[in-house]
């Protein structure tokens, strides 16, 4: 008597199709969200200054400038501003520095206007440094030597490229699409998923762009202040810009993106620690000395911007 074989439950097919109403769902609600973005990049005029800008060639140009002279606020209701570089601090007490400590009070609050909630995000993004972030970065370092760190860090800038891509061609700028295609082919293949930058031993360098960028090249307003959790400092724009692009990967990638998106924070991590350590030592209050820092970067124009505040906060 021939005996059947039956497996209880819905099998991959039955299941995929029951999932396919939650798919478009969420691929419909994505489609409007890209509509509107690119709405408001199509509406706005490209930013003047930034189109006829500083050139591309020092990404590095717009941290130093802002390392160089940074004027952060350690406590809101001090008359003392601390000024410094990386390894000194003074504080002046003069009149003239009075009276640029009444000024940035005022530039502060401006772009401040949600402080309450976004103390309690900063909260939240500090236990989670102190408790999660920091006991990774000091195991990693501690078990890996600097050719891996860097080679892992390469890895994951290399899985930026493709939105780098897209970026560009939201600008228009076709040659640096073709410059990120290029590294993006040539690093995952011959660079061993991008453990080896060889494209810039050939002679074709990283330029990141991020939406951010984009949108801020567009004139699109940056609005106040806020800190999101996890997401980090910036403005309303850069949140914009930043969910935005966790929706685009999470919508291409699927689950898989969410353990790809913690790894990718602890590796900034590790590369940024120093420098928010640093942030945090030379202010009584941090929040404070966090959101200075912020309103120096939001003076730089939009490329440099870009580049200084992904070397201080990541991305």
């Amino acid at each position: 008597m021939a005996s059947s074989f039956r497996i209880d439950g819905p099998g991959p097919r039955a299941q995929f199709r029951r999932d396919a109403p939650r798919r478009a769902a969420t691929l419909r609600n994505f489609v409007r969200l890209s509509l509107l973005l690119l709405a408001l990049v199509a509406a706005a005029p490209l930013h003047a200054e930034d189109a006829r800008g500083k050139p591309d060639g020092d990404p590095d140009a717009g941290l130093r400038e802002l390392l160089a002279d940074p004027a952060f606020l350690v406590r809101s209701d001090s008359q003392e501003i601390r000024r410094g570089g990386a390894r000194n601090a003074v504080y002046l007490r003069d009149a003239a520095a009075t009276s640029r400590t009444a000024e940035i009070l005022d530039e502060l609050q401006a772009i401040d206007p949600y402080e309450s909630v976004n103390r309690y995000a900063y909260e939240i993004n500090a236990f989670l440094r102190r408790y999660l972030l920091d006991p990774v970065a000091l195991t990693y370092l501690q078990y890996t030597n600097r050719p891996v760190q860097h080679g892992v860090s390469s890895v994951f800038a290399n899985l930026r490229e493709p939105m780098t891509i897209i970026n560009n061609l939201l600008l228009g700028d076709v040659a640096q699409a073709g410059n990120a295609t290029y590294r993006f082919g040539i690093n995952t293949t011959i660079g061993i998923g991008g453990y080896y930058d060889v494209a810039a031993d050939l002679g074709v360098p990283r330029h990141l762009r991020t939406l951010e960028e984009v949108l801020c090249r567009y004139g699109i307003p940056a609005g106040p202040y806020v800190v999101l959790p996890v997401i980090g400092p910036g403005t309303v724009r850069d949140a914009v810009g930043r969910v935005t692009t966790l929706l685009i990967l999470y919508t291409v990638l699927g689950p898989i993106y969410i353990p790809y998106r913690i790894t990718d924070i602890a590796v900034q991590y590790v590369d940024l620690r120093e420098q928010l350590r640093f942030i945090d030592s030379i202010s009584i209050d941090p929040y404070t000395g966090q959101k200075s820092a912020h309103l120096q970067i939001s003076k730089l124009r939009c490329r440099e911007r870009t580049e200084a505040q992904i070397q201080l906060f990541g991305q």
